[in-house]
């Protein structure tokens, strides 16, 4: 019996042993604390997760303020382009982006921003690549179909619309591009605008002399939107 008794203390001994070691006994943790190591390479995330992804949303505009749409913007890799209202927006990653810009009017240029989690809505405001004489303003007059759609190859005129007679007009030198937009620097003035040529090609709400009446460009907004429609 003595015999199997020292058995039985050995057997309990053993058992002790293995139940300690399970324990944790004597590196002071529990079952299943977490040691603070990140086997999982996360950075530094001790659960080895990632953070959810969030929106980041880039708004362009003008040095005037003016939305500016069909502008690529890119986060790294990433990219989408701004909208009517000169906005692009990306679900990605939590992490700082550079922002940088394509597809720009050829009139303009930008710094580039960063963006973060805790910025993750940034306005850029698009910066002159030569700024206009003084006392002038670089008026746009943008051509498009009824859907949004450029025309290209038009020639503007834009008078000095005072209490709704014509005044001093001035024909742009340049046809619209591919963007359907043509520029000029004029005094700071309100003007109304009409197409010059191509000759019953397009046509656009107007008055009797021919001038779109669905919008003026201001010193505020020196900018003229013509919607027209193919004859």
């Amino acid at each position: 019996m003595k015999k199997y008794g020292k058995l039985f203390t050995v057997f309990l001994l053993t058992l002790a042993a293995a139940l300690c070691l399970f324990a944790g006994c004597g590196d002071g943790t529990t079952p299943g604390q977490n040691t603070g190591e990140n086997p999982g390479g996360t950075g530094g995330n001790p659960s080895g997760g990632t953070s959810e992804p969030i929106v980041y949303s880039v708004s362009v505009v003008s040095p005037y303020g003016i939305a500016i749409d069909g502008v690529t913007v890119k986060w790294g890799n990433e990219s989408a382009v701004t909208d009517q209202a000169g906005r692009a927006e990306k679900t990605l990653p939590e992490a700082e982006y550079t922002v940088t810009l394509e597809n720009l009017p050829d009139v303009y240029t930008f710094d580039s921003v960063k963006t973060s989690a805790s910025n993750a809505n940034v306005t850029v405001r698009l910066k002159h690549k030569s700024e206009p004489q003084e006392g002038k303003l670089l008026y746009t007059v943008r051509v498009v179909l009824a859907d949004g759609t450029p025309v290209q190859g038009v020639r503007v005129e834009l008078c000095i619309d005072t209490d709704g007679e014509g005044g001093i007009c001035v024909p742009f030198r340049n046809v619209t591009d591919a963007r359907g937009e043509t520029y000029a620097e004029l005094d700071a003035n309100q003007y109304k605008g009409k197409i010059i040529s191509p000759k019953n090609t397009y046509s656009y709400e107007s008055d009797e002399e021919d001038y779109y009446i669905g919008g003026i460009a201001t010193a505020e907004a020196p900018y003229l939107l013509i919607s027209v429609e193919k004859i």
